[in-house]
């Protein structure tokens, strides 16, 4: 940065990797609409800039312009950027997409999409008014397809948002998918993997593959199931699933039996489908979606369909029948440790402020603090943990959940406000940012909401259990969580380590965990890698026990290595486990003289979440610091 450029924001020059084949590669703010000259948020007074690498080994900031700019590590992950107002404040923060930055090629040009922190910026318009079109996030961006016009026609129209422009571009629809009477009514999207889209449903009752790289549809569509308005989601790269929904579209409106069977689908030959659960009799799920709630303790992945009715089905893939659950307020949204937070009544009815939490396997909502009473609100769950509550009646409400401190706080958003947002579309973009469409009346509009740069890539977040700091901690099963006193005291009933919190943020191969911890009885364990409830490394240390680091497998435990025995007096102190490379370290004292309790190789590993848990039936913790680091 040499000055500030018409937009408002920056032009960077970095560095990418080392050595004579270095490449210079250009970090650039994405345009966005401005109002009478000015950029979003009316600020102007802009004094200084900071660029944050994130790498493997912990996060590089570099204020800008440098007297001398050395390289930025050939591993960064991805690249952030905070720019500093009058007064030190954060006038605009932004991150890129993940990238692999030793590969760019020379003179690349890295789009970021920049906004006030915790605050909206309105993109450019959609290609076409749309009141509820079908979403879903497709590589770096968002397709959108279909949804009704103002006088309540079907559109068989597509657009992607495309983030390195901060514009919607028309998507080309095949000729056999277009049905002028029912437009895309019925369909469902569904992102796969690889970070394409999967179209099913609708009139045309097909199947094509919407591809990001090239922004179109890449093949010929395939005739498929005779289903619409279901709920999908890809348990992997191989298989798609589908169950609910009905037979048929008509009129723009479901049609037919309600369909209540489950399949699994292979991708390479959908011929081939092995047959899943089955709802209920008297199920009728229509326009629901499904959440992954990852590999539980009993070795199993198991899935959560919901919708607005109250009801919920949780099933594996393997199952019969599905396990029906009641009582479940309408929004949902995935927690950290495969727990699903629930609230609001549906649209258009009296809101109560009933909101809850599900345990991964619970049987019945546990009850929160009572959310805000707004008619329309959508959930979103963020990078760092929390969840954002968006639109709603009355104006303008944006609002977060804070696990660690199980309270909602309303936020007055910073930036150019939408206005009214009644049942918008909400879609979190790779980069961090909320994509917020239109409602329930015919817009155009979209905006970005900025929330913290916390994230997976995030290379240190220290968290408090008072929520001070902005690090989040989620007890997956409330029941095991005593906030009395402002205190942060998980209790735990069996030796099942369900009594745990995780930290928000971070996703982790390699790193470590620090806690000071009291605990009151049995012991503590530390956690890394969890992919899963039933998926982890576990570093146990409980007094009168050698320390010990088992790995959880599907529900399966096994000790890796076993160490000297623990003291009752050594858990008064630091505890840490750090995993380098393929070998992992679980200490207890202060980093400067730590002793040693237990050390082995447990080889490579999936990045997870890492956290705490009371460890032995009885056990009582009471969190006190935790931070989480990245360590090579």
């Amino acid at each position: 940065m040499h000055g500030v450029n018409p937009r408002g924001w920056v032009l960077i020059a970095l560095i990418a990797g080392c050595g004579e084949d270095a490449s210079r590669v250009k970090l650039e703010p994405v345009a966005l609409p401005v109002a009478d000259g000015l950029p979003c948020g009316k600020q102007i007074a802009k004094t200084a800039l900071r660029v944050v690498a994130y790498t493997p080994a912990g996060e590089l900031r570099r204020s800008v312009p440098p007297t001398d700019i050395d390289a930025f590590p050939e591993d960064t992950e991805q690249l952030g950027a905070e720019v500093i107002g009058s007064g030190g404040s954060l006038v605009a923060i932004g991150k890129t997409a993940p990238l692999a930055f030793d590969d760019l090629a020379d003179g690349t040009s890295i789009p970021i999409l920049m906004a006030p922190p915790d605050g909206f910026c309105p993109v450019y318009p959609m290609m076409s008014p749309r009141v509820a079109p079908a979403v879903a996030r497709a590589g770096n961006g968002v397709l959108v397809v279909g949804g009704t016009d103002g006088s309540g026609k079907q559109l068989a129209t597509a657009e992607w948002f495309d983030p390195s422009t901060a514009k919607f571009v028309p998507v080309a629809v095949p000729t056999n998918l277009v049905d002028e009477t029912n437009g895309f009514a019925g369909v469902v999207l569904t992102e796969l993997p690889d970070g394409t889209v999967a179209l099913t449903g609708t009139s045309s009752h097909a199947y094509v593959v919407f591809d990001p790289a090239t922004r179109a549809f890449v093949d010929t569509p395939t005739v498929f199931d005779h289903r619409a308005f279901h709920a999908a989601i890809a348990p992997d790269a191989k298989h798609l699933f589908l169950i609910g929904g009905c037979a048929d579209v008509v009129g723009g409106a479901c049609n037919g039996p309600n369909l209540r069977t489950g399949f699994t689908y292979d991708l390479a030959d959908l011929a081939k489908r092995d047959l899943g659960p089955v709802l209920p009799d008297t199920a009728s799920r229509i326009g629901a979606h499904m959440l992954d709630l990852g590999i539980q303790r009993d070795g199993v992945r198991r899935f959560l369909l919901a919708g607005d009715t109250g009801q919920a089905d949780r099933f594996a893939l393997a199952d019969s029948a599905t396990e029906t659950l009641t009582g479940l307020p309408a929004q949902t949204a995935l927690l950290d440790g495969g727990a699903v937070l629930a609230a609001f009544e549906p649209d258009g009815t009296t809101q109560t402020g009933g909101a809850g939490v599900l345990a991964p396997d619970g049987t019945a909502l546990a009850p929160i603090a009572p959310a805000p009473k707004l008619d329309g609100a959508r959930l979103v769950s963020l990078e760092d943990g929390s969840v954002l509550a968006i639109g709603g009646d009355p104006l303008g409400n944006v609002a977060r959940y804070l696990p660690t401190t199980n309270t909602w706080s309303t936020i007055q958003p910073a930036g150019d406000l939408p206005g009214q947002l009644d049942a918008p579309i909400t879609v979190r973009l790779a980069d961090g940012n909320v994509l917020v469409l239109g409602g329930r009346t015919p817009s155009d509009h979209a905006w970005i909401y900025r929330p913290s740069l916390v994230g997976a890539r995030t290379g240190s977040i220290f968290a408090l259990p008072d929520g001070s700091t902005e690090g989040v901690l989620t007890a997956p099963d409330p029941a095991t969580l005593s906030r009395t006193g402002g205190r942060f005291v998980l209790t735990a009933t069996t030796d099942d380590l369900s009594a745990r919190a995780l930290v928000g943020g971070p996703r982790m191969a390699t790193g470590s965990i620090t806690a000071i911890a009291r605990v009151i009885a049995g012991g503590v364990a530390l956690i890394a890698r969890q992919t899963g409830p039933g998926e982890m490394l576990v570093g146990r240390l409980v007094p009168g026990e050698p320390a010990r680091i088992d790995r959880v497998l599907g529900g399966t435990t096994t000790t890796l290595c076993s160490g000297t025995q623990v003291d009752a007096g050594e858990l008064t102190q630091q505890v840490a486990l750090t995993i380098s490379g393929d070998s992992a370290t679980l200490t207890v004292g202060p980093a400067e003289a730590s002793t040693t309790k237990v050390s082995c190789t447990v080889g490579a590993g999936e990045r997870g979440a890492w956290g705490l848990a009371a460890a032995g039936t009885g056990a009582q913790v009471d969190v006190g610091p935790v931070t989480v680091a990245r360590v090579r």
